[in-house]
């Protein structure tokens, strides 16, 4: 499982530093434009590692699409914002501490 699973052949620049680090354990920042390739860089190595990945975006609408795309693709995924009603949070929640 891996860039196949996203349908890529190969990286963009920058993604490899980004991936290595997050594989690694370690806390990152990356400031990426539109369309180089963010999403990627959180989501493969949570699928390598068979881990979560917490990402933190004011964006709703791509919350939601993400979360389809994974699904889609057969990763298990979640969003939670504020959108959600307080019974459908304490859900996700609680499948976040369950392991999904």
């Amino acid at each position: 499982m891996g860039l196949r699973l996203f349908g890529i052949d190969r990286l963009r620049d920058g993604q490899l530093d980004i991936i290595l680090t997050a594989l690694r354990g370690e806390s990152l920042l990356a400031v990426l434009p539109t369309g180089a390739g963010k999403s990627l860089c959180f989501q493969l190595p949570a699928v390598l590692k068979q881990r979560h990945s917490l990402v933190v975006s004011p964006l709703k609408a791509l919350m939601s699409d993400q979360v389809s795309s994974l699904f889609n693709r057969g990763v298990p995924a979640l969003f939670i914002n504020g959108d959600l009603s307080p019974e459908e949070r304490t859900i996700r929640y609680e499948l976040l501490e369950s392991g999904l």
